[in-house]
């Protein structure tokens, strides 16, 4: 069941002086938040991820290694600033050798 949490702020909760992961934690653990469940399928194409992908400041998702490719395609086309955890093979893929070459996409930090 696909689903999504918007977090609009996230609160010193754990009074450590910084916000952390851990500030992260206890925010989702909280009942006064709702998780929203989708009303597709959850596939990042689809009219209703693409409008939650435009809202977002910070899209976090695991899409299917097979659509990888499309997947970055998106993240440009709608201009968003992303980072990636994955195998180092999928950079040799053609669509994505170009944003390489153009420096819009580089391995580490």
């Amino acid at each position: 069941m696909p689903y999504m949490i918007e977090i609009t702020e996230v609160p010193d909760l754990n009074k450590g002086g910084t916000t952390d992961l851990s500030d992260i934690e206890l925010l989702l653990r909280n009942k006064d938040n709702v998780l929203t469940i989708l009303d597709g399928d959850g596939d990042f194409r689809s009219e209703e991820c693409i409008g939650f992908l435009q809202e977002a400041d910070i899209d976090v998702t695991n899409p299917p290694f097979s659509l990888f490719r499309e997947f970055i395609d998106l993240l440009f086309k709608y201009n968003k600033k992303f980072i990636i955890l994955g195998n180092m093979t999928s950079i040799t893929h053609k669509n994505i050798f170009p944003y390489i070459k153009k420096g819009m996409l580089w391995t580490g930090y």
